[in-house]
């Protein structure tokens, strides 16, 4: 732990604990702050119990393999994988126990019996109160003799959302990263690939850069952004996840006579004129991935036309042995600017 929160130090992000308070606890009440604040709150976890939080504007991306294959939960994809809501999914677990968190739930109890038992009685307390009303069968006896551990498993299993959390949303702004200590830290613990990947600090400090301005897409500035004549655009479709077929979409962000505009709302992408310019054969386009761009906008029933330069296979010519997949991470080794929407 000392390692990991002097790493996110220099990495410029803030890293928060609280005693005799576990870490769901802390991430539970940081959602539902930010949900009380009018925020759309994404949690990136490789713990399925942290998925009971999902909601209407809580999504809980879970790592199934690696950190770039995540399983996307929202109220409706809980329905679809358990049969039940993310609350029940609480119950779920009380019977299944978790061994991790250690409780042992009910004896014979997997995922697919907890499933089928919540969504037929809706929760722990009333599958107890009506057990008379279960078919006489082995789960039955175990259900029975292990009531005491499936009680506790509940308790254990709840997030509190109501911890006492001194934070406020402006504490948790990204810092600049300290690339001096960034690099004698990966240097001492033998991060090769990491210190490869860092730009040179002096470099750095002897270039003058200008500050990235870009201005906020809605619906009422539409309209007249793009009210002035244009042959080109850079445009960027922002998807989380690799399956571009299936990714969740963050926002997108298109740059117009050196200027910027971000968007998280990709509605707008279907409304003219924007649906207008992407599809019309005369505007030139650069972008990131073109078939990543291009799959993701016939999602959105766009189809993506004159597309001159896609600056990840631009990369990729220019530098076959460290190209980067990343936008982000290509702008930072070409120490540019990249405005994530």
């Amino acid at each position: 732990m000392p390692i990991i929160k002097e790493l996110l130090t220099y990495l410029g992000i803030k890293s928060y604990e609280l005693s005799n308070y576990e870490a769901d606890d802390i991430l539970g009440t940081m959602a539902k702050m930010g949900t009380d604040l009018g925020f759309e709150v994404t949690i990136v976890t490789g713990d399925r119990d942290l998925t009971q939080l999902a909601g209407e504007h809580v999504t809980v991306m879970v790592t199934k393999k690696g950190v770039n294959d995540l399983e996307i939960y929202t109220p409706k994809h809980m329905q679809e994988v358990y049969g039940v809501t993310p609350k029940q999914f609480i119950d779920v677990k009380a019977l299944m126990g978790d061994a991790s968190d250690n409780y042992p739930g009910v004896e014979k109890v997997g995922a697919k019996t907890a499933s089928k038992l919540i969504n037929q009685y809706g929760s722990v307390e009333n599958l107890y109160e009506k057990i008379a009303q279960v078919k006489a069968s082995k789960i039955k006896e175990y259900l029975i003799r292990d009531k005491n551990n499936a009680i506790l498993g509940k308790k254990l299993a709840t997030i509190d959302c109501t911890s006492p959390v001194d934070l406020k949303i402006d504490d948790l702004e990204l810092q600049a990263q300290q690339l001096t200590q960034l690099r004698s830290f990966y240097e001492r613990l033998g991060f090769k690939k990491f210190l490869s990947e860092l730009p040179d600090v002096e470099e750095i400090d002897n270039k003058v850069q200008d500050e990235c301005h870009y201005e906020i897409l809605d619906k009422d500035n539409l309209s007249e952004i793009f009210a002035t004549d244009f042959d080109h655009i850079s445009f960027n479709l922002e998807m989380i996840g690799d399956n571009y077929h299936l990714a969740q979409y963050a926002g997108f962000s298109v740059k117009i006579k050196q200027k910027i505009y971000v968007c998280d709302d990709v509605t707008l992408l279907q409304e003219a004129p924007l649906k207008k310019i992407l599809e019309d054969k005369n505007i030139a386009k650069q972008v990131f991935d073109l078939k990543r761009n291009y799959v993701g906008l016939q999602r959105l029933g766009i189809t993506l036309f004159n597309v001159t330069d896609d600056i990840m296979l631009a990369s990729y010519i220019a530098d076959s042995e460290n190209n980067a997949g990343d936008l982000g991470v290509l702008a930072n080794s070409y120490q540019e600017f990249y405005v994530q929407s």
